[in-house]
């Protein structure tokens, strides 16, 4: 016949099949009450057998803490997310940890750069209603400014605007349009083949070779044989070989492109 005087310390109930986790070893080999309650159980566990697991999202010491975590679930020890990641505001593996100040969002992975330092660790907003601080924009300070024509990512992408300025962000230029040989809502895509200027409206010298002209100035990139300048307008000499000649200057070439003397 079974007796609970045969489990070992740590151990209770029929079959010693549960073990009490309390903070001081010990507990009642009949019912798993631990031998002092005053000290309680381990981190993660509860009850006064200290046979129960923290249910998620509480851990630790008496189960007082809480896992913040973006996906449900936390060991019930220590409180690390089942999956990483934390809900906006909290950081740390167990996501019970406030953003620090000055940062926000997901993991606080975002810096606001508030004139007066202090913003909402959820959503990034100064505390206070003086602005960002000098090179940064937003409602939340934590984009950083860009030099006049650029915009985007780490001002990374270029716009060409008539006034020179455009969104931060979108890089969408004013009514006043863009600059010649450039369209778009932010001015950063040149005219198409055979056109340039203002609106890309004009439309390449019939004179460039393959129709192909600078977008902005409409001169030609290249000049069919004979022919120089910068519409290709102009013959090359007759004394060059093979009527070839500089395309800029209308130097005579000799074979292989290179200038005669």
């Amino acid at each position: 016949m079974w007796k609970y005087e045969t489990c070992s310390e740590g151990e209770f109930g029929k079959g010693c099949n549960i073990l009490c986790q309390c903070a001081e070893p010990g507990c009642n080999r009949e019912n798993g009450i631990c031998t002092n309650l005053n000290k309680g159980c381990l981190a993660g566990w509860n009850g006064t057998t200290c046979s129960q697991e923290c249910v998620s999202p509480y851990f630790g010491n008496n189960c007082a803490s809480q896992c913040i975590c973006r996906t449900h679930g936390c060991n019930h020890i220590d409180g690390t997310c089942t999956v990483p990641g934390c809900q906006t505001g909290w950081m740390g593996t167990s996501c019970s940890t406030q953003c620090t100040e000055n940062t926000f969002g997901m993991d606080c992975q975002f810096i606001c750069h508030c004139k007066t330092p202090g913003c909402s660790r959820f959503n990034g907003t100064c505390t206070s209603s003086d602005g960002c601080s000098d090179g940064y924009v937003s409602i939340t300070c934590s984009t950083k400014e860009c030099k006049p024509g650029f915009y985007g990512v780490n001002c990374s992408k270029q716009c060409h605007c008539k006034d020179a300025g455009c969104h931060y962000m979108t890089g969408n230029c004013s009514p006043s349009g863009c600059l010649p040989g450039w369209r778009g809502n932010s001015c950063s895509e040149s005219c198409g083949t055979g056109r340039f200027g203002e609106t890309c409206s004009l439309i390449c010298p019939v004179t460039c070779k393959d129709f192909l002209c600078h977008h902005e100035t409409g001169h030609c990139l290249d000049c069919y044989p004979g022919k120089y300048g910068v519409v290709c307008g102009a013959d090359c000499p007759d004394t060059c070989t093979n009527n070839t000649c500089n395309k800029d200057d209308g130097q005579c070439l000799t074979t292989g492109g290179y200038m005669s003397r």
